[in-house]
């Protein structure tokens, strides 16, 4: 399809980057603000009497709930207006809303917070993937989205680490009780306060580029008559039929993205309380063990999943990364299996550490088919739709579930890793059995579009690959 694109309204191969980073170092700020709480979970339920549920409810659902409600205005702003103020509202707000939390004396106080921070850090993601997909080329996609995700690991990490730290010094601090406030609450106002400094750069350093329509739909989607019917802004019922009714790959790899969210979020929220508890280890110790797995596990994950859809044409990026989901899902069932057969803290992070790499391999591309396959003026509200229903549904009902089975099933205080191994195992078999089916949707167009550009001369062979009857 012919795009209108001039390679002049491009920012600088180094302002491009530097946008890359910036938008990291804000995504990975928005899971520490995040993430923190898991670290915080045991003196908040011992201060506020709360019940395993009701802590899966704060991390999990009531969260997913406003981020992901939150998302759908946030991404008719990003399609409409200067993506880069979005951004730094955002992560102003996000920021201030997490200090806040420290302010709580309630459940009802704590999920009102909560809220502001989740309604806020729904504006990062598609904003940020919005303006990846104008700033670089298809073949370079991958390795950008994998660069962005690193950020929930590496913020997520650090999230541990610092709260666990930041517990440990306030707890020894006899001046926090002059001015009334709880250690678990001065570690949330010392993790909101950078989001003030991050916005102010986000300002000063990010420029808006020119919007530019995806110069190809891969094999499989639903490709538009004409880029003229697109000219103009498509409204988010335009959106949802483009996505869910004149396509089945959509509809399957949204779902298997659910399950892969909501695994991860299950081991990320309830993982360091497991070893709380069933090695009766504190807080700060296991934020110590869990942060540095989490940020080494997500890296080489990503960095995998590189190496393994590094070398690739336009036209086949969208096969490769669906195996690369398929594959790796796969193989996180005996990895979450092996959980509840762990005897001491080292073999629990060593199956923490496999999921999380796994999970790393699966999100590091999660994008891309976004970003190939969806028009530019959708591709925010696309974004969004995505996060609706994987944040709700995954983000929200993995840690809801880990808590409701070891309230209700297992009915022990230290059998948190039974239900986390039970969650995560059966989430990953329903994602990697979705994205089997959704690679295969997509298969047999892209080999039918093979075969009527041959047929018409216009197959172009890829670089380094063989030549094959009837190339030309």
């Amino acid at each position: 399809m012919s795009v209108h694109d001039s390679s002049e309204q491009r920012p600088t191969l180094r302002g491009r980057w530097a946008t890359v980073v910036l938008l990291l170092v804000c995504y990975m700020f928005s899971y520490i603000d995040r993430l923190s709480l898991s670290i915080l979970v045991q003196p908040m339920k011992q201060t506020l009497h709360l019940s395993d549920t009701q802590i899966g409810l704060l991390q999990g659902f009531a969260f997913a709930l406003c981020y992901a409600v939150a998302g759908l205005p946030l991404a008719w702003l990003v399609d409409r207006s200067s993506r880069v103020k979005v951004t730094a509202a955002c992560v102003l707000i996000w920021g201030c809303a997490t200090a806040l939390c420290g302010a709580a004396s309630s459940l009802g106080q704590l999920l009102v917070a909560r809220a502001g921070t989740a309604v806020a850090e729904a504006g990062l993601p598609p904003a940020a993937i919005s303006l990846f997909g104008d700033l670089f080329p298809p073949r370079m996609l991958p390795r950008v989205s994998a660069i962005f995700v690193l950020a929930p690991y590496i913020g997520g990490g650090l999230a541990l680490v610092i709260a666990g730290g930041a517990l440990g010094f306030f707890s020894s601090s006899p001046w926090l009780a002059t001015i009334g406030l709880l250690p678990w609450q001065a570690v949330f106002i010392a993790i909101g306060t950078p989001g003030l400094l991050l916005s102010i750069a986000v300002l000063l350093i990010l420029k808006e580029p020119a919007r530019r329509e995806p110069t190809l739909f891969q094999s499989g989607l639903e490709s538009p008559n004409s880029a003229s019917d697109y000219a103009q802004i498509p409204t988010m019922w335009n959106t949802v039929r483009f996505l869910f009714a004149k396509s089945t790959f959509f509809p399957l790899y949204f779902i298997a993205f659910i399950f892969i969210v909501g695994m991860f979020y299950a081991c990320a929220t309830w993982f360091p309380t497991s070893l709380v508890r069933q090695f009766h280890l504190t807080p700060s110790v296991a934020g110590h063990l869990c942060g540095p797995v989490l940020m080494g596990a997500g890296i080489v994950g990503t960095l995998l999943s590189q190496l393994l859809v590094s070398g690739l044409s336009d036209d086949t990026v969208n096969l490769r990364v669906l195996a690369v989901m398929s594959g790796a899902s796969i193989l996180m069932i005996p990895a979450a299996l092996l959980l509840v057969y762990a005897t001491s803290p080292l073999q629990m992070l060593a199956c923490y550490a496999a999921l999380v790499a796994l999970s790393a391999i699966v999100t590091a591309a999660m994008a891309v088919p976004l970003q190939l396959g969806v028009p530019n003026r959708m591709r925010g509200k696309a974004v969004s739709l995505f996060a609706l229903v994987s944040s709700l549904l995954g983000g929200g009902g993995g840690p809801l579930v880990v808590g409701w089975l070891a309230d209700h099933v297992f009915h022990q205080e230290n059998a948190v890793s039974a239900s986390l191994s039970a969650t995560c195992s059966a989430f990953a078999i329903v994602a990697a059995v979705l994205f089997l089916l959704a690679r295969r949707t997509i298969a047999g167009s892209h080999a039918n579009a093979i075969s009527t550009k041959i047929s018409t001369g216009t197959w172009k062979q890829p670089p380094g690959k063989p030549q094959i009857n009837g190339d030309t």
